[in-house]
């Protein structure tokens, strides 16, 4: 149903292969939440409903937090609607979770490419009507002995979205950088002229030596994240798997990832330790970006992200982060131990131990 709401609404796609996300480890210590507007007469709907969000509660040992977040930073997976309703939906989403019981909501969603009439409501404005406040001053005017207080805040962040792909190589690379066409074209020709490295579109390899394999390379991930990668390629609808292998048959290089229509998405990569002069990261990526322009695929995109400079020359889009929060003791004391509660890298624990963070009162 949700592939379907999401072709609905102008994201076809962006639902695919949910079991599979929702099987990770990380996924698996969440309770997946997924919210649903009915639809109104006439209005086009799927199985009666025309838009969602998907939203996971953080558990810890002693049970539920009763704190709620969407899983993808890109915005992409997590809530479904027209881009003119999705601030909109957000907000309804958050303010319905509060006043089921929820202490802390954040929701990021993709802002969309539509281009709104200038006299539209901003990101800001559409929220705060949505929270029953015509406009975010309104909200900050209101009662401090006001019962049931409550903080939002919404932020808007362009990010490195994909790599466009066009029908060639050559072609794909001409828009980066003078240096990462240079890294792309030397590091391939090197592992190819001093270890006869040879890439393989599709890895045959069995679960033993895929975690061995995983073992020895830098950055190693623990066993249970390995294997899960390993088997979670059979929830994939299209799943790749791809590496790239010396002339003895070693392998150096592998790359996981989902194909949808002609987009392209690397969930992970693991290059063999030791070999860091050359540069396999940039050699796996290379022969992918190669096979990738013969497949006709338009669209390349790194889950979490990369460091490597190629990023430099992603489309850029705009992600909304919506987050609201309880004034309540016990919210208090999730902000104050956040970093006993929340990993480093956590957003909503980054939210709270952020001082500088700028709240409306709802």
């Amino acid at each position: 149903m949700l592939s379907r709401l999401a072709a609905l609404t102008g994201q076809p796609g962006d639902a695919a292969d949910m079991e599979y996300f929702l099987s990770s480890p990380k996924a698996l210590k969440k309770t997946p939440y997924l919210l649903l507007t009915k639809a109104y007469a006439n209005e086009p709907s799927v199985e009666g409903y025309s838009e969602a969000v998907l939203l996971f509660e953080y558990r810890v040992s002693i049970g539920a937090t009763r704190v709620f977040a969407t899983s993808d930073p890109s915005g992409r997976r997590n809530l479904f609607a027209a881009p003119a309703e999705r601030a909109t939906l957000a907000a309804r989403a958050v303010r319905t979770l509060l006043q089921s019981g929820a202490h802390i909501v954040h929701i990021a969603y993709h802002k969309g490419d539509l281009e709104l009439p200038s006299e539209s409501l901003s990101e800001t404005e559409q929220v705060a009507v949505a929270f029953g406040d015509p406009s975010p001053d309104a909200a900050l005017r209101r009662s401090q002995r006001m019962a049931g207080k409550r903080d939002w805040s919404l932020v808007e962040q362009i990010i490195p979205s994909y790599l466009p792909i066009e029908p060639t190589f050559d072609e794909t690379i001409a828009r980066l950088g003078h240096l990462t066409r240079r890294n792309l074209r030397y590091y391939r020709r090197r592992t190819e002229k001093e270890i006869g490295c040879v890439f393989v579109p599709e890895v045959q390899i069995g679960l033993d030596d895929f975690l061995a394999f995983s073992r020895a390379c830098t950055y190693a991930v623990p066993d249970e994240i390995a294997a899960w990668r390993y088997r979670a390629l059979s929830l994939i609808e299209t799943p790749f798997l791809c590496g790239v292998h010396d002339s003895s048959g070693r392998w150096l290089s592998m790359i996981g990832g989902r194909r949808s229509r002609t987009v392209t998405e690397i969930d992970w990569q693991m290059n063999l330790d030791g070999l860091e002069k050359y540069s396999l990261t940039t050699v796996a990526r290379a022969c992918m970006i190669e096979h990738e322009a013969s497949l006709g695929s338009t669209r390349l995109y790194l889950e979490g992200g990369t460091p490597h400079s190629i990023t430099n020359q992603f489309v850029r889009e705009t992600v909304v982060e919506l987050t609201a929060k309880r004034r309540s003791l016990y919210t208090h004391l999730l902000t104050r131990f956040a970093p006993r509660v929340f990993p480093p890298d956590n957003y909503v624990g980054q939210i709270l131990r952020d001082a500088s963070y700028s709240w409306h009162l709802w």
